[in-house]
């Protein structure tokens, strides 16, 4: 795990330094930081996976630096020699509070709950980078699954409980769940989007926008409708996708 020692006290970054060294192998300290200021720019370039971080410091407080950051890519150890901050320790999700002289035991038992929330996180990027990599839809049928390549669905379309698949090579699929079913599914595939109440098209396969008749023509020459509440939702994604 990657650290950064921030506390306005040299000898105790010092101390914490050693007890780490000694005791916890796993944690690489990246970098200290002696102030707020100076801690924002290391852990907005370093990007540390945990912080040992004083509370009362020179101007500002270890508080106020937290206040900066919307969501916490990283998880926090305060170690001060105030007891009264205890409260905002845990408003702020830390993973413990420890008191100074900082006793070695709390130390290493806190650097234990950090590996364990490191290894969680590691695994969960594992398993979303493995999800990701994923390029096949199991689409259930009456007489079982098929399995298609994302990348060869040309759109789908409501048909009451059930969805059509339009397949590149000219094959249609019943599936026997709902169209949003797979909407969310396939959501995780940048280039697909919602058209219509009942449309859901692969934006690869797109070959001309009707502005004026608000329709689709797919490279298959099947038209989809766009209708005025998904309008907006289908231009943005073609900004985003850098189309238009």
């Amino acid at each position: 795990m990657k650290a950064l020692l921030i506390d306005d006290e040299q000898d105790s970054r010092e101390v914490i330094r050693a007890i780490l060294e000694e005791y916890c192998p796993q944690v690489e300290i990246i970098g200290e930081a002696s102030n707020p200021e100076e801690a924002y720019k290391l852990i907005s370039s370093l990007k540390p996976d945990l912080l040992f971080l004083d509370i009362q410091m020179q101007p500002e407080t270890g508080l106020d630096l937290l206040q900066k950051f919307d969501n916490f890519p990283f998880e926090v150890i305060f170690i001060t020699a105030w007891n009264k901050y205890a409260i905002d320790a845990i408003k702020y999700h830390a993973l413990d509070y420890l008191l100074k002289p900082v006793d070695i035991d709390e130390l290493i038992n806190a650097v234990a709950k950090a590996e364990e929330q490191f290894k969680k996180k590691t695994d969960n990027s594992r398993l979303k980078q493995m999800v990701s990599n994923i390029n096949l839809i199991g689409i259930t049928m009456s007489d079982g699954i098929e399995f298609i390549s994302v990348d060869e669905i040309i759109r789908c379309e409501a048909n009451g409980f059930y969805t059509w698949f339009m397949i590149n090579n000219s094959k249609k699929v019943l599936a026997t769940k709902n169209l949003k079913k797979f909407e969310m599914q396939l959501n995780q595939h940048n280039f697909f989007c919602r058209v219509h109440s009942s449309h859901l098209i692969n934006i690869n396969f797109l070959k001309k926008y009707y502005k004026g008749e608000s329709y689709l023509l797919m490279q298959d020459g099947s038209k989809v409708p766009v209708s005025r509440t998904y309008k907006s939702v289908f231009v943005a994604k073609l900004n985003e996708l850098g189309v238009i």
